[in-house]
C-alpha cells in the first residue's frame, strides 16, 4: 500500500502568491491616497463657502463690512477672518484651509486675496475664486 506524501507549497509558489498580493495592496493604497486627497479638498471647499456664508450673515445682520484674507504661508494656505463689526463669535485668528494648494480667481493663480463683503451682501471681488491641489491646472 502506498503512502501520500504531504507536501507543502513551493518556494516559487509563494512568491507568486506574495507578489499578486502587494500589488493588490499598492493599489488600494494608491486609490485611498487619491480619495483622502479629494476628501482634503472637499473640506477644504466647503469650510470656505461655509464661512463666506456665516460672514454675508454678519454682514447684512451688523450692516458692517466683513471678510476673509486668504494668504500663504509657509506653503501653506491659510485665511483669516475680518469684520467692522463689535462681534465676540467670530475668530480672527489664522486658519489653516490646507498645504499644497492653489488660489485662483478667474482661472488664474493668485498669492492671496482680501474677499470683502460688504453690508449689503456684495462680495468683492467680482468673479469666482477657488481652491484647488497645486498643479491642477497642468494636469488639464
Amino acid at each position: 500500500m502506498m503512502q501520500k506524501i504531504k507536501r507543502g507549497f513551493t518556494l516559487l509558489e509563494l512568491i507568486v502568491c506574495i507578489t499578486i498580493l502587494g500589488l493588490v495592496a499598492s493599489s488600494l493604497a494608491w486609490n485611498l491616497k487619491g480619495l483622502l486627497d479629494r476628501s482634503r479638498l472637499e473640506h477644504a471647499n466647503s469650510k470656505f463657502r461655509l464661512n463666506v456664508e456665516e460672514l454675508k450673515m454678519v454682514s447684512l445682520t451688523h450692516q458692517a463690512d466683513s471678510g476673509m484674507e486668504f494668504f500663504f504661508k509657509e506653503g501653506s494656505l491659510y485665511y483669516k477672518n475680518y469684520t467692522e463689526a463689535p462681534i465676540k463669535g467670530l475668530s480672527t485668528a489664522d486658519h489653516l484651509m490646507g498645504k499644497n494648494y492653489e488660489l485662483l480667481l478667474n482661472d488664474k493663480v493668485i498669492s492671496g486675496c482680501k474677499l470683502t463683503i460688504f453690508s449689503d451682501g456684495r462680495i468683492d471681488p467680482q468673479g469666482v475664486l477657488k481652491i484647488v491641489p497645486k498643479g491642477a491646472l497642468t494636469n488639464k
